[in-house]
């Protein structure tokens, strides 16, 4: 595959793009190391790659939706009987449940614990639902 893009980028271009996606994947091996170490298995997530977390971690994890008002998304979180949000990875600018969710978490920040982070995801564990 690196000879392939080497053809087609150059090879800086498909150097940089190899050290991006190494990166990324350190960050996610960071990630899923916290959730197996600091969530029980019966806590459930919600996370922009829920596949991908759920595999990984053996827990319950569900994408987010974008309804227009943010209290369906409390209502649903508080459905599924959600603990943590997952916010990003950043950037990546063609993930819209990701955005949903950096935005989300900025809104209601007073309403959650941030208890990881690294330069591309953090997860926050919900403190108090505001919606009635």
């Amino acid at each position: 595959m690196g000879e392939h893009l080497n053809r087609r980028l150059g090879l800086p271009a498909a150097a940089a793009l190899c050290a991006l996606a190494i990166g990324m994947f350190f960050l996610a091996t960071i990630l899923f190391e916290f959730v197996r170490a600091s969530t029980r298995p019966q806590d459930v997530l919600v996370f922009s790659k829920p596949r991908a977390l759920a595999l990984m971690t053996g827990r319950r994890v569900s994408g987010p939706y974008n309804p227009a008002n943010p209290c369906e998304m409390w209502k649903y979180v508080s459905r599924i009987e959600a603990g943590y949000i997952i916010t990003g990875p950043d950037p990546d600018p063609f993930n819209e449940e990701a955005a949903y969710l950096r935005e989300f978490v900025a809104r209601f920040e007073p309403d959650l614990r941030r208890v990881m982070v690294n330069s591309s995801l953090a997860v926050y564990r919900i403190e108090r639902n505001p919606c009635p």
